[in-house]
Order: structure tokens, then sequence, then C-alpha cells
């Protein structure tokens, strides 16, 4: 309730240490490359550097004695690193100080989870936009001091939200950039234990974690990490704000909008007619928490000469605390807005509540144009209490006192009567207001992404300054679908895209219907194979690893077949820019979604490659288990499964799109919904092509045949819910096999890719089938796989 998925896995005890370890390999790594330890040491130092190889029970009883994590770390880190290489290990935390990798441990987490906070505050002020616009002039009741004031709209409501938003919008990309600092002092802030060659280390540790580096350490100047603080401070309160007048509006009394309902959402144990602002309430609940937060980290900036004593060991527990909790309040606000149910019709009934003496100030002026203010002044307030005494209307009780007086009779007919008293005439500049906050937030939001389409870094886009991640790309999706004004959509990417995918599903699940994963994995390779990539494609450029790269991406098989059917892809990988490559391989490196995955509640299909050296369908399996839900295909290919199987990917692609056809909402309840039903069950299965043709072949004699089959065979047995198409397909492969029925065990051979069958699955079928309808039958059973397979996979490499 009060965190998101993202922060929550950014601070956590995993990641914790994980980033302080990351601080230690670069560490390690840069003063190699300044010649201040051997390179051999360097490497080992990089590689024992991994949360898996730490006792984190240890760590915990060791840091309370040693009063911090980072001194028990190093020890643990030194003594696997003394078991791999005595030599290597006298070479661990050279030079640094426990402060240098407990602050650049958390720089490294804030830039993380900061990155989610500015997806998800993008997000909201999308979704406020779109209520500003929409409701640009639906009036409503503007209250002061809780109090009916005068007529507004709640497009302007919701702009004064969007306003504020992209304020806190500004101040967050301030303090991420101020944040994104190395901290690198040693022991007193001096690095005197690097002599000539700090700056140099200093530099090439601040490049490989893509940190600033600043002109002196920062141990005991702390204003980064409360610029942090006091920035989401303030946007806790904004979302406050406006959790404060969706609870209000929500009244019984009011009405005028409600929280999005859900299963077990908004309602009472005891008073079954409640719809609590639940959304509210959790953001609410931040907002009274983090000032007093804040307030913690402000105390904490008064510090003792050249390092702190409790100021910024307050730090460790507070920050994280705050960004938890503002990201919480954001996704729940989030959540609020984007499903914000509008009654516009009871918002203008509450404009009559007070019968139209929130109208009297544009009576008074309306009248004060032609008498002067003051007896205008005069006229109105006896109306106005004239209409109190006979509970009648501001607009009866002004005609009346009007059609008393024959001096003051001409002064407005009815029509003027009508147009002044009427609520939506006397909102004066709220459109207009609304107006120039949507312009602004429209050209602001226009700068952030990629407005080609193309992700930063890659193919035609520019390259942008500073560190790429997967958040990045995965907000530039997000920026790229607001604006074209695409709400909500489908996504499929394939290796990095795949990853990408995943981070939308855990920080944007509202923004997407379905999500295909292809060829990837939520944590890729390991750090070390990624940095000697970087360091050799900025060395040598792109070229030397475009024959390597085909190698990964082909099976042997499929890239001899294709020959210069391949060149393209050469073409494009040679013209890449080395350092937007570069900058691709570190947001992989950097990206480990393993724990953030199970979060996803959006419907995915993950596709593997049987062959893929790169994300293995080990991987893949994996993934798609992690996955609440998840479907799973494997497909005879290695990595680009999209382009060596493109029939099959492309099928199963739109399959999955289109809906769960395996699991239909209801049996066809005639004849003629059978027919139909079955129809599109067996072009699924068998696919339209080899359908078309059976039906362009009917004749008199075959048509009720083929009728009968499509509607009992397909209609009633295959669209039944007991068994899903791919437990079908096995078991009729099987009974071909034993009827020894050839034509139909190679159609359905052909079509169990459709299922999502595998061709691991068939050989397990047919091993099972010699035991079962004997060796001749099996043996039969495999040369017509062969045959089908061969042939299916020629059709791939044609293109057909």
């Amino acid at each position: 309730m009060f965190g998101s998925a993202a922060t929550l896995a950014a601070f956590s005890d995993t990641a914790t240490v994980q980033r302080m370890l990351d601080f230690e390999a670069a560490l390690a790594r840069a003063e190699a490359s300044c010649g201040v330890i051997p390179a051999d040491a360097a490497e080992t130092i990089a590689a024992t550097c991994r949360a898996d190889e730490i006792d984190f029970d240890a760590l915990a009883a060791a840091a309370v004695a040693g009063g911090n994590l980072a001194i028990p770390l190093v020890r643990q880190l030194t003594a696997r690193v003394a078991a791999r290489d005595a030599q290597a290990a006298r070479y661990v935390h050279w030079g640094a100080t426990s402060q240098d990798a407990i602050d650049t441990g958390m720089v490294l987490q804030l830039r993380e989870a900061l990155q989610a906070v500015d997806t998800d505050l993008k997000a909201l002020g999308h979704a406020c936009a779109a209520l500003a616009s929409q409701h640009r002039d639906t009036p409503m009741v503007a209250r002061t001091w809780l109090q009916h004031a005068l007529p507004t709209t709640f497009g302007l409501k919701a702009a004064g939200w969007l306003d504020a938003l992209r304020r806190d919008l500004r101040r967050l990309g301030a303090a991420r950039a101020q944040a994104a600092t190395l901290q690198f002092g040693g022991a007193a802030g001096t690095l005197a234990s690097l002599g000539d060659a700090a700056p140099a280390v200093a530099a090439a540790l601040g490049s490989a974690l893509s940190l600033a580096v600043a002109p002196t350490p920062w141990h005991a100047y702390r204003d980064r990490m409360v610029e942090v603080a006091t920035t989401l401070g303030m946007l806790t309160g904004t979302l406050g704000k406006i959790a404060r007048d969706v609870s209000l509006m929500m009244q019984t009394e009011v009405a005028e909008v409600a929280e999005p309902t859900g299963p077990g959402r908004g309602g009472s144990s005891t008073m079954p007619h409640k719809r609590n602002p639940v959304g509210s309430a959790a953001v609410l609940t931040a907002a009274v928490r983090v000032p007093p937060l804040v307030a913690t980290m402000l105390a904490g900036m008064v510090q003792e000469h050249e390092r702190a004593l409790g100021g910024w060991q307050a730090e460790w527990d507070t920050l994280p605390q705050i960004v938890t909790l503002a990201a919480g309040a954001l996704r729940q606000m989030l959540e609020v807005v984007g499903g914000l149910q509008v009654d516009a019709a009871r918002m203008r009934a509450n404009l009559g509540v007070t019968h139209g003496l929130i109208l009297a100030e544009a009576a008074m002026l309306e009248l004060g144009g032609k008498i002067g203010r003051l007896p205008a002044h005069h006229l109105v307030e006896g109306a106005c209490r004239r209409a109190v005494a006979e509970g009648t209307t501001l607009r009866e009780a002004l005609g009346a006192t009007l059609a008393e007086d024959a001096a003051h009779a001409e002064l407005m007919d009815a029509a003027a009567l009508d147009r002044v008293c009427d609520p939506a005439n006397y909102a004066g500049q709220a459109a207009g207001f609304a107006d120039a906050v949507l312009a602004a937030w429209r050209q602001e939001a226009g700068q952030h992404g990629s407005p080609s389409g193309t992700p930063v870094t890659s193919g035609q886009s520019a390259l942008p300054p500073g560190p790429s991640s997967v958040a990045e790309l995965g907000s530039d999706v997000i920026a790229l679908m607001d604006a074209l004004q695409i709400q909500k959509a489908a996504f499929c990417g394939l290796s990095m895209g795949g990853l990408t995918g995943m981070w939308l599903g855990v920080n944007a699940p509202q923004r997407f219907s379905r999500i295909v994963l292809a060829n990837t994995a939520p944590k890729i390779g390991t750090p070390e194979a990624w940095n000697t990539r970087i360091e050799d494609v900025l060395r040598d450029g792109m070229s030397p690893l475009v024959e390597g790269s085909l190698q990964r991406w082909f099976t042997p098989a499929f890239a001899s077949a294709a020959g210069s059917r391949l060149d393209d892809l050469r073409a494009v990988l040679s013209g890449l820019d080395a350092r937007g490559y570069a900058a691709n391989c570190a947001a992989v490196r950097d990206a480990d979604l393993r724990e953030a995955v199970k979060t996803i509640p959006v419907p995915v299909l993950v596709i593997a490659g049987s062959a893929d050296p790169s994300t293995t369908a080990a991987q893949g399996r994996a993934l798609a288990d992690a996955i609440p839900g998840a479907r799973y295909l494997e497909l005879e290919a290695a990595h680009l499964s999209n382009r060596e199987q493109p029939a099959r990917f492309t099928e199963a692609l739109l399959d999955f799109l289109g809906g769960d056809a395996q699991q239909p909402a209801g049996h066809p309840a005639n004849d003629g919904e059978r027919y139909q039903a079955g129809l599109a069950v067996r072009r699924a299965v068998l696919g339209s092509a080899h359908v078309d043709r059976s039906l362009a072949k009917l004749n008199p004699l075959t048509e009720e045949f083929q009728n009968l089959i499509t509607r009992y065979a397909w209609g009633e047995i295959w669209t039944r819910e007991g068994l899903p198409r791919h437990s079908r397909s096995l078991i009729t492969i099987a009974m071909m096999v034993a009827l020894n029925r050839s034509e139909e065990l190679k159609l359905h051979l052909r079509a169990a890719a459709n299922n999502h069958v595998s061709r691991d699955e068939v050989k397990e079928v047919l091993l099972q089938t010699a035991i079962y309808c004997g060796v001749p039958a099996a043996n039969s059973a495999f040369h017509m796989a062969e045959e089908v397979f061969a042939a299916v996979d020629a059709e791939g490499i044609r293109g057909e």
C-alpha cells in the first residue's frame, strides 16, 4: 500500500548490498585502468562483487558492531576474493572509505528509484491533462473555506493539479541531476591514499558508474540528499492536495466524483453501501508521514567537520522511506486519477444547492454597468434576502424585485436574467487558464522520449547526454504513446525490448492490455561480459561485433540458408553509433527485474528460442513461471525468433493479442454459432490457408460432411473449456499415431505450433507412443515429423 514495486526493489536488502558491491567492482577497474592496482586483481574483485555470494545474516550482525554496513561487507568481500586469489584480495576497497561505498550505493539506488518516480509522475500528469481537456467546460462549484463560492469548471480544478505536478516534475529533474554524483574522498576527504592518481581514478570511477564527479568530496555536505527529500516532500504534498479534493468530492452529500472500483476495493466490513476513498486515504497517509521524515533530513545537515556523528547515519533509513512513501502515493494517485469517475450532472446539480445565490456577484456586476455598483449591490442584496425568505431562486427573486419598480423593470429582461443566472456563463477565465496549463504541459511533454519512435541511443535517434537505462527506455515508450494520444496499447518487445516490456508491466500496467516478451530475461548476462563488450565497442567500433552478433542471433542452419539475406542486419549493425550501442549495453547490464516481474498484473506471453544462447529457453520458462498467469511458447530458433520463425512468431503474436481464444467465454448455443466458433478455431489451429483450400473444394457431395466436422469436431469439441488447445493438440497427435492416420498426423504436426506446442513436446509424445503404439508406428511418426518440420523451416527461410 505504501510503496511501489520499483522503489521497494531498489531499496531491498539485496539491492542495497549489490549497489555497494557495484561501487567496489567499478573502483577496482578504475584503479586498474590508471595503473594503481593490477588488472587481473581488478577482474577477480569485480567478478566476486555479487550479492548472492554474501552471507546476509552475518552481515547484519556485524554491521551493528561496525557502525555501518560497509565495514563487514568489505570484510566478507575480501575473504571471498582471497579464496580465489590471495594477491587480489590485497586491493579490495583500495583507497576508499566506508562512506564512499555507502553514499555511492545510495546514489545508484536513488537513480533507479527516482527514474520510476519520474515515469509515474509524467503518467499522472497525462491523466490530469486528460481530465482537464475532457472537462474543460464542465461547470461545478468553486468552494472557499469549504463553502460554495462561485462557479468554476472541473477542467480548471484538474488543470490546477496538473500545473502543480509540472512544477514537481521540474524540481524532480533538478534533484535527480544533483543526486547523480559520485562520492569518493577516501578516509578524510583528501584521497591521499591514491596520490597523484586520485583525479584520474575518480574520473574513471564516475564514468564507469555514469555519475558526475564533484569538485570536492561531499561527505559532510548533505544538500544533494536533502534536495531529493524536500522535492519528494513537496510532491507528496501535491498528491495529498489532489487526494483531499477527491475525497471531499466523494462525500455522500457531494458525490461529484468516485474512485475506480474493483473486487474488494473501497468497501466496508460492516456497511455494504459504502464506497470509501481508499486510494486517497493511502496518499493522505503518506502526506502525513513524509514531512517529519523530511525534517529529519534537514536536521541532519548540521554535521561535524569532515565526517558526521549521527546526522549522516540518520539518512540511511529515512531517505529510502521518503522515496518509497512518495512513490507509493504516486502509484495510488495514478490509479485514482486514471480511473476517476466524474459525475458532470451531479456537479451541475450542486451548483443549484444555493438556489442561484452563488451568482449574486454576476447579477450585481450586470446591473452595476447600468446603474452603478452600490445601487446594484443593494438591489441584488435585497433579492438574495427575498430568495431565502420565500424559498425561491435568485433568478425568480431578482426578476420579481426588478418588476416591482418601474425604474428598474427594463434593466434586465427574461433572456438577460436567464443568461446571468446560468452558472456556465460565469466561469470567468476558467477555460482559458486550463488551456494555458494544457498548452504548457504538451510543450514540455514533447521534450521527453524520442519523437521518431526509435529508442534513444539506437537507430536514427539522436544520442542523448548521460547514461541510458531500461527505465529511461520504458519512459520513452510512455512519452511516445502520450505524444500520439494513445491511452492503452499492447506491447511486444524482443531482447532489450523485452526488458523494456517487463519494466512497463511493472511500472505502467494500466497503459497496456497485453505484453509479449520475446527472447529475453529479467537479468541478461553478467556485468563482466557487458563491460568487456562496452570497452571493445568504444575502442574498436561496431564492425568487429557484427558477425559475432549474427552467430548469436541465428542458428547455423538458418544463417547458412539465408546467406546474403542477412546483409540488411549487417548494414544496420555496422551503422550504429558505438556510443549509443555502449549506452544500451550499460542499460541491459544494470537491469535486474527478477523480483519485480512477479508483480506484473497484465496478461503476458513469453516467447523463447530453443537454441538461443543469449537468453536461453530455460530463462524463458523461468520468466513465464515468475509472472502470474503468463503463457509460454518455445520456437525452434536462436535469439531473433521473429526473423527465424516469422510465420509461427506472427501467428502466436496475433493469437495472443486477439484474446484468449483457447478459453471461450461461453459455449456456442446453436448450430449457426457452433459453425462460426468451429470455423474460427479450425483456422487458428490448422491455419487459414489450409481451411480456405478445404472450403474452396466443397461440392454437393462433401459440403454437408465438412459442415458437420466444423460444427461438431471444431465447434463442439475443440471449443470446450475442459482442456486447452495445447493439450488437445498433443492428444490428437498421439491418437493419429495409434490409428496410423498418416495424412491427419502430418496435418496436426504442422498445426502443433499454432497451439504453442514445442518440438520437444512433440518428441516426448512420439517417444511415449513407441511404448503403447509400437516401435514401427512411432518410427513412422518420427519420419513424418522430420519431413513436416523441414518443410516448415524451409517456408520460414523463404518468408512464406
